[in-house]
């Protein structure tokens, strides 16, 4: 069994178009998610006006959540740091995304591109 994490595009994507890709890894795989990832489920989903309670239940279900703690901390303002250099856009919710998919040595899952090309990401079709 493989570890992955999964981003909040990929969950998005899951809830959204039901992507087979993102069941498949759920059904099969270690599944961790970021804290932060939560949080912004749980934005979306109040500003489009939908109840998230049933969507973040089943996330905690099928998969681990990684709490952001000091190392994940340091990690992220580390790998922002680097990436900004090639990626303006690159923030630092997106690097702690990715500390803490490093921390639990998980491959990152995501649709969004400003993760293409780092190591250990795999972006979703």
């Amino acid at each position: 069994m493989s570890r992955f994490a999964l981003d909040t595009s990929a969950w998005i994507e899951y809830f959204s178009k039901g992507s087979d890709e993102v069941n498949e890894l759920i059904s099969n795989e270690e599944i961790y998610t970021s804290v932060i990832s939560i949080a912004e489920i749980a934005d979306i989903f109040l500003r489009n006006h939908r109840e998230s309670k049933e969507v973040l239940r089943f996330i905690k279900e099928k998969s681990e959540i990684v709490n952001v703690d000091f190392d994940i901390s340091i990690m992220a303002a580390k790998i922002k740091n680097t990436v900004i250099e090639k990626n303006k856009k690159f923030g630092l919710a997106d690097a702690i995304h990715l500390a803490c998919s490093k921390k639990v040595d998980a491959v990152f899952i995501t649709k969004d591109n400003d993760f293409r090309g780092l190591d250990r990401v795999r972006m979703l079709k």
